[in-house]
């Protein structure tokens, strides 16, 4: 029985009206609070699970944890972006790809800066619609605080950065290490390390690509670049391994 025709059967028959309208004014209100209760609950174990991830290079939490709450609410944008940003990490490119489609369709997307620029990074590599996405940060930013401001911008020049990377040009290894030197969490610093070792690789540095490929090794854990890094080091002439 749902709660507001349960509380109003327990009230007496010779109930008044008013009785009856405050009796369903506070089971709404009892809903609607638990409503935001349950929301507040998950946005802090999303919160827990994304900086499980960060410190500890380890996706595998925060997609379990994606998974539940989407398989209870299919509707839910924020916890499928986040379900096709994790599955990529752990190398479950297929997966994710099905899960990017269904949430395009989303009618919140573009309007969410965060959600966006979240769904856009477990995009594949060259997707045109990275185009389409920074026209769309870019419509976004003057309604966007400061600090979100800048992390736009970071991640779009990474994002040019790693355009250069197949010519690897001389400039681009400063910007790659700038990307190193502001990489807050240990995630960041192993995304950072393998992109300046493909730099490194595709400039003959090998020296310096096993030294960073060796970090990524050293950190990656559950991260798919492990098993990039792996295939990479491999490449590296025999001296150096």
């Amino acid at each position: 029985m749902p709660p507001f025709l349960w509380l109003l059967s327990t009230l007496p028959a010779e109930a008044s009206l008013e009785e009856r309208i405050s009796a369903l004014l506070l089971t709404w209100t009892w809903m609607l609070l638990g409503g935001a209760a349950i929301n507040w609950y998950s946005r802090l174990l999303l919160w827990r699970a994304v900086k499980y991830m960060d410190n500890h290079c380890d996706p595998e939490p925060l997609l379990e944890l994606c998974s539940t709450v989407c398989r209870q609410n299919p509707s839910n944008m924020i916890f499928h972006v986040y379900q096709g940003y994790a599955l990529p990490l752990l190398g479950r490119h297929q997966e994710a790809i099905q899960v990017l489609e269904h949430v395009a369709e989303h009618r919140k997307l573009v309007k969410n800066a965060s959600a966006l620029l979240i769904w856009s990074a477990a995009l594949p590599s060259g997707d045109p619609r990275q185009e389409w996405v920074a026209e769309k940060l870019t419509a976004l930013k003057p309604k966007m605080r400061a600090k979100q401001r800048a992390l736009v911008d970071r991640v779009m020049n990474q994002r040019r950065s790693f355009a250069l990377m197949q010519a690897a040009p001389p400039q681009l290894e400063p910007l790659l290490q700038q990307d190193l030197e502001r990489a807050e969490s240990l995630r960041e610093k192993v995304g950072s390390h393998m992109a300046l070792a493909v730099y490194c690789y595709q400039r003959e540095k090998w020296q310096q690509a096993q030294m960073h490929l060796e970090f990524v090794l050293d950190n990656a854990n559950k991260l798919h670049a492990r098993t990039q890094a792996e295939e990479l080091l491999c490449k590296l002439p025999s001296a150096f391994l």
